[in-house]
């Protein structure tokens, strides 16, 4: 190989690594653009909610109250959902849950999530659930305790 070879064979590489370079650089460009615009986007939407501008929606299920939109939205939020396999345990075994205990399943989850948890146990009464805490998703219900292993757990909490 000779001496003009390795010239021009370092010239393409040189110039294809700076080519990579600015695709690189165009990249972070873009991606730092779009996390701009989705940042103002959710702000935009923070704003909206917390202005409650929102049209009143009347005539849909549980409107009775009045209740706009974004303000339904925002009470519903950060509250203890039931998965579509837990609505199925709980009917499959009469599980009836009051307005208390859906209250200490939330008081639960809060502390679940103050305490870094992820997967949890918690028992209401004589009845066990499992919480997904990230999601605030309870997962599956149980009222017959008495031979019950729960796995893939990092916490319990009894309230």
């Amino acid at each position: 190989v000779d001496i003009e070879t390795l010239t021009a064979t370092n010239k393409t590489l040189i110039s294809t690594l700076d080519e990579v370079m600015k695709i690189q650089e165009d990249g972070r460009a873009k991606r730092k653009s779009a996390e701009q615009e989705l940042v103002r986007i959710e702000d935009e939407m923070r704003q909206k909610l917390a202005k409650g501008t929102a049209h009143t929606v009347k005539g849909s299920p549980g409107s009775g109250s009045g209740k706009s939109f974004d303000k339904v939205l925002i009470d519903t939020a950060d509250q203890v959902k039931f998965s579509k396999h837990a609505v199925k345990r709980l009917e499959m075994r009469n599980i009836l849950i009051s307005d208390e205990q859906k209250a200490r399943l939330e008081d639960a989850a809060d502390q679940a999530m103050e305490k870094g948890m992820t997967e949890s146990l918690v028992m209401v009464d004589n009845l066990a659930f499992i919480l997904n805490v990230k999601n605030k998703t309870i997962v599956t219900a149980v009222n017959d305790t008495a031979n019950a292993v729960f796995t893939n757990i990092d916490g319990a909490i009894i309230n």
